[in-house]
């Protein structure tokens, strides 16, 4: 009998206490004055905690041209004077301003587009170069070594071209172990051209990477077969141990990784198919995209464009259009190196505008370039300017959570078939 009472008596309190409460002028002011006492109003305070967004955009740096012995003397690299190691040259890089940089970014993904090494006075694979890139390798592995990269070759990379290493089966089980070794401290080698896909969030994230850049035409001092003495021949078509017997050896420097340009003057190489297969290689990676990618980064801008005495008005052949049509598709961004000097940047920029013109390449492309050399690959350097400190690119289409990481287990990727081979290059014609 007593549980209707209590109940009644609940009520009647809470009904009671409701009515009866009627705040004075110094509660009322107390309650004023409390958002008053924290410097905001509430609306204030709402709009701050909306302003600290969790997200931020997915970030990639791309840096090259580091490049490996060098002299401390002008002209002293052909005497061999003044030469610095390869460690110590990766030492003072370390401890440079650009190099506390990139151990230091908070890129998502690094990439480096190529020449880790500075190419031999002969162009075939050493153990000097061997020694240079495996040198490399160990501090750009040390580099954040949790986190993804990825790593290109360049024409002074010598080593990791498998048309250089091939007829030597010493240096290309070293070639083969190097490459080996880079993935299992979560770096992809990518040689001469490939792909990679990986997700950001819900959306696939693609990038096609290539080694290659423009070479030298090759030609010789004596430019007949008369000349050379070869006359009566047929057909036409001889080997550089051939043209050396001859004494009419070529004269050019093709390195690794490298085409000619179509336009050589007096080419005893075959430079339209060699140009076909390099377009070919780079249309091939991008049909592993599906025809289109957020990033590409290829040692040598392609049909040398941006380059201060390449096409004028950076107009596209058919090599740069087969990499801007997928860049096209996503609005992305294309890194290039192999050139360090301002004076071999058009405009003495690393910014340049690629533009295509035809039906089925339409648009504009940004091209920048990355190295972080800036003078010649033998000259040594510790300090280096602004325009060659890397900066990390925003992709701000793709968000991703304040500590996202990537993880290299879950990313694609492949390389294509090398078709610049040995036959197809030291095979010259008249």
């Amino acid at each position: 009998w007593l549980k209707p009472k209590l109940a009644q008596k609940q009520q009647s309190f809470v009904r009671q206490t409701h009515i009866s409460f009627v705040p004075g002028m110094w509660q009322l002011s107390l309650l004023l004055a409390v958002p008053l006492c924290t410097g905001m109003r509430p609306k204030e305070v709402e709009e701050e905690v909306l302003d600290q967004s969790t997200t931020e955009p997915f970030k990639v740096l791309v840096f090259s041209d580091v490049h490996g012995t060098c002299t401390t003397i002008p002209g002293g690299w052909a005497e061999g004077k003044g030469i610095v190691s390869y460690a110590d040259h990766m030492r003072n890089f370390a401890a440079s301003t650009v190099g506390k940089a990139i151990e230091k970014s908070s890129a998502h993904l690094l990439i480096f587009g190529g020449d880790a090494s500075t190419i031999p006075k002969e162009v075939a694979c050493t153990e000097e170069n061997l020694n240079e890139l495996k040198e490399f390798v160990k501090w750009f592995a040390a580099v954040q070594p949790d986190k993804p990269k990825l790593f290109i070759g360049g024409n002074h990379d010598v080593c990791l071209d498998d048309t250089m290493t091939r007829s030597d089966t010493k240096l290309d089980a070293e070639r083969v172990a190097l490459i080996a070794e880079m993935r299992t401290k979560n770096i992809i080698f990518i040689g001469a051209a490939g792909w990679v896909k990986f997700k950001v969030g819900d959306k696939d994230f693609k990038i096609i990477l290539s080694s290659i850049s423009e070479g030298r035409g090759p030609g010789a001092e004596k430019k007949t077969v008369e000349e050379c003495g070869l006359t009566g021949k047929e057909p036409k078509e001889f080997t550089v141990q051939q043209l050396k017997d001859a004494k009419c050896a070529p004269n050019a420097l093709v390195g690794a990784f490298q085409y000619c340009p179509t336009a050589s003057f007096a080419s005893y190489v075959d430079c339209d198919t060699v140009y076909q297969k390099t377009t070919d290689m780079l249309e091939e990676a991008s049909g592993k995209l599906g025809g289109e990618a957020d990033l590409a980064v290829i040692h040598g801008p392609p049909d040398n464009l941006g380059f201060a005495f390449g096409p004028p008005n950076n107009e596209p052949n058919a090599m740069a259009r087969a990499l801007m049509k997928p860049l096209l598709e996503k609005k992305g961004k294309m890194r290039a190196g192999h050139y360090h000097l301002e004076a071999d940047w058009k405009g003495k920029t690393t910014h340049q505008t690629l533009e295509c013109k035809t039906t089925d390449c339409d648009g504009q492309v940004e091209l920048k370039f990355v190295p972080v050399k800036q003078r010649r690959p033998e000259e040594c350097e510790t300090e280096i300017d602004d325009q060659h400190t890397p900066k990390e690119d925003d992709f701000t289409e793709y968000q991703v959570e304040q500590g996202f990481k990537l993880d290299v287990g879950q990313m694609e990727y492949g390389n294509v078939r090398n078709q610049l081979t040995t036959e197809l290059l030291k095979k010259f014609v008249w």
